[in-house]
């Protein structure tokens, strides 16, 4: 199974919003993004690669948390925002005869909620368990390395 870290890193980013009149600024940004390492000191060498390729100027790591994601689904897709989705699926135990649910957090690349729901169902749909969404909402990450 993949371990998934948070690194929030801050940089400063030039205003370029014509409309703003602070166009043209910079503002201090902290954006967090997602990171696939077996431990926090890879995902920090990872981070710093391929964070310090895009980003011109000072910026620094400010945290790495672990963070528990189930599965990741439309990772190679071409759309700008991430959801987080909790999914409940069913798990029968067939030697003491009940059932019970068990919740994962999922992160979903798609454009529009819509379309974050639809890859959701899209993915479970020949699935032979059970499955609710629980809840489905935009995510702040940026970015999957």
């Amino acid at each position: 199974m993949a371990k998934y870290y948070v690194c929030k890193i801050a940089y400063d980013k030039q205003i370029t919003d014509p409309v703003s009149r602070d166009c043209g600024k910079l503002k201090k940004v902290h954006e967090p993004y997602l990171v696939n390492a077996l431990s926090c000191t890879e995902a920090e060498a990872r981070i710093t690669a391929e964070v310090g390729q895009y980003i011109k100027g000072e910026w620094s790591i400010k945290s790495i948390k672990a963070v528990n994601v189930a599965e990741i689904i439309n990772e190679d897709t071409e759309h700008d925002r991430w959801y987080q989705a909790r999914i409940a699926m069913c798990v029968v135990d067939e030697a003491r005869g009940t059932e019970s649910w068990v919740a994962n957090t999922a992160l979903v690349k798609a454009d529009t909620f819509y379309w974050a729901y639809q890859s959701i169902v899209e993915r479970f749909k020949d699935s032979i368990v059970d499955y609710k969404i629980i809840s489905l909402s935009e995510s702040s990450i940026v970015d999957l390395f």
